[in-house]
């Protein structure tokens, strides 16, 4: 699980989904690269990508995207936006932002 959330929130998604890692902004060099578990589980074979949702009705939730769904999702936007291969994309939105991936 990737943070940027207040601590509080943090913990409320740490206690609700027990991820077995937990990496915080700036922390990819590995000081803040936490285990929580011994164990290692499988994960299905079409899973690409764990996505939180803004949490505004609630407690944020996570939403399993497949490799399709992304690529589906990216060529959507492209041509609603006529990007194609000879244009270069100036990214300003999060990566934790469905329309920014």
């Amino acid at each position: 699980m990737f943070s940027e959330y207040a601590d509080s929130q943090l913990q409320a998604l740490i206690e609700r989904y027990e991820p077995n890692y937990v990496i915080r902004q700036g922390d990819l060099a590995g000081e803040g690269l936490t285990a929580r578990h011994s164990r290692t589980l499988g994960l299905h074979p079409e899973l690409c990508l764990l996505l939180s949702t803004s949490g505004s009705t609630g407690a944020p939730k996570f939403v399993k995207l497949s490799r399709r769904n992304l690529d589906s999702n990216a060529a959507s936007i492209a041509d609603y936006l006529s990007i194609g291969p000879d244009n270069s994309v100036l990214l300003n939105l999060r990566l934790n932002y469905a329309y920014g991936l």
